[in-house]
């Protein structure tokens, strides 16, 4: 099994998915992201300002269909309870 944490162009994604790699895509509301990046970085402004860079938007342009599941980020343990649950049935 290989995992790649992090695709962050059309390319990248697309050439994934062509050699069979699962695709899952973490959805995150803007006010969740940027209450993340100000805890967790003392500089979050110029973070909060990278969000805006294209290796940052592409994604939002390919077809959620592409992905083979959509996890919502929340504060809490259900994304991970519904990652694992995704990998179960992947074996």
């Amino acid at each position: 099994n290989v995992i790649v944490e992090d695709g962050r162009y059309k390319n990248e994604i697309l050439t994934l998915k062509k050699n069979g790699f699962k695709l899952i895509k973490i959805s995150i509301s803007n006010e969740l992201q940027e209450s993340r990046i100000k805890k967790l970085y003392e500089n979050a402004e110029q973070h909060l300002k990278n969000r805006y860079h294209k290796s940052e938007t592409q994604l939002d342009t390919i077809n959620d269909k592409v992905f083979d599941l959509i996890i919502k980020a929340e504060n809490n343990e259900k994304p991970w309870e519904i990652l694992k649950k995704f990998y179960s049935n992947c074996k």
